[in-house]
């Protein structure tokens, strides 16, 4: 494929050079053939292109190219020309997507014969390959490397070819921003007229394209009048609307991009302070989503409103910034950097930026940019004393702002004025005074002024179109508002109707549930508080049977008994003492089982205890398993630990973990050994039983330590 597109390519440029006369009797009929046989090796070599050309990676790898652009310029460009490599060959289709993405890099680093050299050979490829989109956007690319040198007629002849693709497309989003490009370029040369003509189709077409992320350009020069109640305010409000647009849609690029145009347009009316706060919040946020901060523009609003402290605070931010812009953003960088010490008496720092600025325009050719600079270092040698050098840089940019930029002779021209009359020099003065008069004649001279007017006419009455089909919707949202809430308003009067009949039955029957759910729940009470009499009963007989056994052991064994009687025997005092009727609070139960088990219990001396019990509310049946574990461990304690101990202590804690229960018990008896189950007496026996209810396991911590996990039926 690449043999057959080199032969189309060179075929299609160079004169046909055969005598056709012996084939055809003349030489036209001989170049119509030819062309046919170009055409045809076009229409081969751009089938076997897309054939290869994977359009979906390139689209996905171009797009993180141009996302990375404004993040790190270095690790950017090595992308773009990789990605070139990569898909070389792959056909017309491709190649111009991946040489457009690099010949956009190269612009953005000012690298313009570069950017210009790859956009010639993608757009040859793009109509090989008849993709107008991407042609359109090689010119307007291309149309920006030109006009930033400060040839305008190339500018021009590119951003109308870019201008008419995209109309023929429908392209919205590129229509806004080559109709803005234009607007900016005509209004650098001082064609006012067709400045706003363009600036006014821009703001018309953002009306299609509200979520579209915009910039807002500098227009001022053309009436103050004009920026004042018409543009920068308009742009402000529309501005804090697509900030809110784009925060509620999480759009974080549209929000930095807003926050951005707002500190441009307060700055073009002098609302310094308010401009660096949006600077700084806007560069902030780029900065956390790894974009290039524009920190630069908050530190020059900050000097311009006299903030020395925030100004050179945001600077310093700026030049850490640096390793990962673009040339562009450096010039720019020094140049703001240079004007802030202007501003703040220190002239000799300001001419060091001021230079490193220039030197890379001009190697660059950034040619829109360099009468600028050379007004900023006549006016810092000028404030140095260096007459003869503020003399030099004067007329420098005289000559350079020739034919690139009126606003810039502007104030050159008053500069000019200001300088010689210091310098005692009336006549010279006099000259640059009658300069800046004809140049200010020439910007406001008839056409220019009815161009404005009419600008300001059309921009109010399309603000006013919109205004009134904004109060259309209103009116017709609230006609329907109004007719929903009558239609809302007749079924809430129908529905409360049938809800209270229907509360009102349900009323009586929850009134007979009520005092049937009464009744039970008395019953209920009555039938614990019976339980727990019959097992006080119980115990006062074992109690007498065990004064009539003489036999110690036996003894023992009824007091044991006991004590698990007495347990059961409080669940169900807390159970008809409670309103809660089938739910058991450990908390209380356990300190009341504990105090009333070391009462009952025979013991040398006191048993210290320490019982800790969170608030966990369960059933009866696990209550009870519960008791009757701290009842076996409590008794084990007293009758093994503390048989011979002079100060026993007893410790307990239950806590809940996730959705287990957790049981630890320690004493500081002499400890003990967990033995295995199998052949051992009641106790353990009845404690195995429990844990298996309960789906419980014992692990032993260490000597004097029990932990109890179970699956208790934990009630919320």
């Amino acid at each position: 494929m690449k043999t057959v597109r080199f032969l189309a390519s060179n075929l299609a440029s160079l004169p046909i050079q055969l005598n056709c006369h012996y084939l055809w009797g003349n030489h036209n009929p001989c170049q119509v053939h030819w062309k046919i046989i170009l055409q045809l090796v076009f229409l081969v070599s751009y089938a076997e292109g897309v054939a290869q050309c994977d359009t979906t990676q390139v689209n996905r790898e171009v797009k993180l190219i141009d996302d990375r652009i404004w993040g790190y310029y270095p690790e950017t460009i090595a992308a773009a020309r990789k990605t070139v490599d990569k898909f070389k060959g792959t056909g017309p289709w491709c190649e111009s997507k991946t040489l457009l993405a690099l010949g956009k890099a190269m612009w953005t680093n000012g690298d313009y014969a570069s950017s210009i050299t790859i956009l010639h050979k993608a757009i040859k490829l793009s109509d090989l390959a008849k993709n107008r989109g991407t042609a359109a956007r090689c010119y307007l690319v291309m149309a920006n490397d030109f006009y930033y040198q400060g040839y305008y007629d190339s500018a021009e002849f590119y951003f109308l070819r870019c201008r008419d693709v995209f109309v023929e497309m429908n392209n919205v989003k590129g229509l806004i921003e080559v109709l803005h490009d234009l607007a900016l370029m005509y209004h650098r040369q001082g064609n006012f007229s067709l400045a706003l003509k363009y600036l006014l189709e821009s703001e018309q077409a953002k009306d299609k394209e509200p979520d579209m992320v915009h910039s807002v350009g500098d227009f001022t020069g053309v009436s103050s009048n004009f920026l004042d109640t018409v543009y920068y305010h308009t742009e402000i409000s529309d501005e804090l609307k697509s900030y809110q647009n784009f925060k509620r849609k999480g759009n974080q690029v549209g929000v930095y991009q807003s926050m951005i145009n707002i500190s441009v347009a307060c700055s073009e009316l002098g609302e310094h302070r308010r401009s660096a706060y949006y600077a700084a919040e806007g560069s902030q946020l780029m900065a956390s989503l790894g974009f290039y901060p524009f920190w630069y523009l908050a530190a020059k609003e900050y000097g311009t409103a006299g903030m020395k402290d925030s100004c050179f605070y945001f600077h310093r931010k700026a030049i850490a910034e640096l390793p990962r812009a673009t040339q562009i953003k450096v010039l720019t960088t020094f140049e703001e950097i240079g004007r802030s010490h202007l501003d703040f008496n220190q002239p000799d720092s300001a001419v060091y930026y001021f230079e490193r600025a220039l030197a890379l325009n001009e190697q660059m050719n950034n040619r829109i940019s360099i009468p600028s600079l050379d007004l900023c270092l006549a006016r810092a040698y000028h404030m140095k004393g260096d007459f003869g050098k503020a003399e030099q840089f004067l007329l420098a940019g005289i000559q350079n702002a020739r034919g690139i930029s009126v606003r810039h002779t502007s104030s050159l021209y008053k500069f000019g004025l200001e300088f010689y009359q210091k310098m005692n020099q009336p006549a010279i003065a006099l000259d640059y005074a009658r300069r800046h008069v004809q140049l200010m004649d020439s910007i406001n001279r008839t056409e220019n002024a009815m161009a404005m007017i009419r600008f300001q006419a059309q921009f109010e009455t399309t603000r006013k179109e919109k205004e009134l089909e904004a109060a259309r919707l209103v009116l017709r949202n609230r006609n329907i508002t109004l007719f929903s809430l009558a239609a809302i308003t007749l079924l809430s009067i129908a529905f409360m109707i049938t809800l209270y009949i229907q509360q009102k039955r349900i009323k009586k029957q929850n009134t007979r549930l009520n005092e049937s759910n009464a009744e039970q729940k008395a019953l209920m009470q009555e039938v614990h508080h019976r339980v727990k009499n019959n097992l006080q009963y119980i115990v006062s007989l074992l109690s007498l049977q065990a004064q009539t056994v003489r036999n110690p052991e036996l003894v023992q064994q009824i007091e044991e008994i006991k004590g698990r009687i007495v347990t059961i025997g409080i669940i169900h005092q807390r159970l008809y003492q409670s309103q809660d009727v089938p739910v058991v609070d450990l908390s209380v139960f356990i300190q009341e089982l504990t105090f009333n088990l070391l009462n009952a219990l025979p013991t040398r001396v006191a048993v210290k205890k320490h019982v800790e019990v969170e608030f966990i509310r369960v059933d009866i049946e696990t209550g009870i398993s519960i008791g009757l574990l701290v009842n076996e461990l409590l008794t084990n304690s007293v009758k093994h630990a503390f048989a011979n101990h002079a100060a026993p202590e007893f410790h307990l804690t239950i806590r809940k973990d996730g959705s287990e229960i957790v049981l630890e018990m320690s004493d500081n008896g002499p400890g003990f050994k967990l033995r295995q189950s199998g052949g051992q007496g009641f106790g353990i026996r009845l404690i195995e039983l429990l844990l298996r209810k309960l789906k419980g396991s014992l692990v032993q911590l260490d000597a004097n330590t029990l932990q109890i996990r179970f699956s208790g039926f934990v009630i919320a």
